[in-house]
């Protein structure tokens, strides 16, 4: 078995972060009186996201997605209430999983692969997630484990040694992803082995995605499709 570990982006590539934001905005958005269609809100919601997580002081990511939906408001001349943005920010760690993940997941662990997740989110809204997705994980990293965001590298330095701990090298690594922006680029740089799925494979819009040219390994469309990829390129 050549990859020995995988690591995950989890939000967007295992939970249906495109479907869950998008309904969330689409649903305030209404009440608020707000003309715009969903991609817009969450292109929106993604280009306010990024700006938060670039500030210098390090910000949990409740008051990244809080101050998010603040700034998609303020846009928008209204005022987002203390509780939308507490109603908001709480309801990342009950996003539902892609219908592909949980099998996907389940078989990964079956064959005996070491799975490990590098996330922009914070430990408590991550234990609902893990939930749902059903404790497959072995390893965990954190933005409030590493005070950092991606598309820095101190996600990807502490799986590493986290790894390094189980005696998982780097070239035994794939990584999979779905944002080329967060993941796939730094993935590169690293020259780790990666995976993008390209969940919005045959849409126009990207979602919460932010735009990044890079090329990963492999490209595959779903959880299923990296299941059926690894029996062809690293059969065990």
């Amino acid at each position: 078995m050549r990859f020995r570990a995988l690591t995950f982006d989890c939000y967007g590539t295992l939970i249906d972060w495109d479907t869950e934001i998008g309904f969330w905005l689409e649903g305030w958005a209404a009440t608020k009186g707000i003309a715009a269609d969903r991609d817009s809100l969450m292109e929106d919601f993604a280009e306010a996201q990024r700006a938060e997580q670039a500030t210098p002081q390090f910000q949990s990511y409740r008051t990244v997605v809080a101050k998010a939906l603040a700034t998609l408001a303020e846009r928008a001349g209204v005022t987002a209430t203390e509780g939308e943005l507490e109603a908001f920010s709480a309801s990342v760690a009950t996003w539902a999983p892609f219908s592909d993940s949980v099998p996907a997941l389940q078989e990964l662990k079956r064959q005996g692969r070491v799975l490990g997740v590098v996330s922009n989110v914070d430990n408590d809204l991550f234990a609902g997630t893990q939930a749902l997705l059903g404790h497959p994980f072995d390893d965990l990293v954190t933005a409030e484990d590493v005070q950092s965001y991606k598309p820095g590298l101190a996600h990807f330095h502490a799986i590493r040694d986290k790894l390094a701990a189980r005696g998982i090298g780097e070239d035994a690594i794939l990584h999979v992803a779905r944002s080329k922006f967060h993941d796939v680029e730094t993935a590169n740089a690293l020259g780790w082995s990666n995976c993008w799925v390209n969940r919005r494979h045959g849409e126009k819009s990207r979602g919460v995605g932010l735009p990044c040219d890079t090329e990963p390994t492999w490209q595959v469309t779903s959880m299923a499709d990296v299941v059926a990829l690894l029996a062809e390129i690293d059969p065990v």
